[in-house]
């Protein structure tokens, strides 16, 4: 089931104002390919930091998902958002997950209620619905285009 909930979509920018202090040696806007694996650490953590200062993001798009795959699978490919982005995005969709109504690009900001930054909190709350909840599954989902 699928609700549209906007029908426009301001995506949210972050901004560099005062984001200098955060980031000493400059490696949120080094080239990622030049850093070391320590400093993508730092350039994560720093950007995780970031994107907890932006305000919070309304989904303009619910998902409600009553059952999984055979498996317990959700049947989507899954990736990290932009490293400026919360949530996580949707990069293939499975042929019996498409009547949910999901899309390549979605960006998950909400499951269940809780707040999405990365793909360790949705791997942590899909676990906790899984062995937790009823089967089923609401999805606050941020759609462009």
């Amino acid at each position: 089931e699928i609700e549209n909930l906007h029908g426009d979509s301001d995506e949210e920018q972050p901004t560099d104002d005062g984001n200098a202090d955060d980031d000493p040696d400059g490696l949120c806007n080094a080239d990622i390919s030049t850093l070391t694996p320590v400093q993508r650490l730092l350039r994560a953590q720093r950007k995780k930091g970031r994107r907890s200062k932006m305000p919070k993001e309304t989904p303009n798009v619910i998902i409600t998902v009553s059952e999984t795959l055979m498996d317990g699978a959700l049947g989507l490919g899954l990736d990290d958002a932009d490293e400026d982005l919360r949530g996580v995005v949707v990069v293939q969709v499975h042929k019996k997950s498409q009547r949910h109504g999901w899309q390549v690009g979605d960006r998950i900001i909400q499951l269940n209620g809780k707040e999405i930054d990365d793909w360790d909190d949705f791997r942590q709350t899909w676990e906790c619905v899984k062995r937790f909840g009823d089967g089923s599954a609401v999805f606050g989902i941020m759609r462009f285009g």
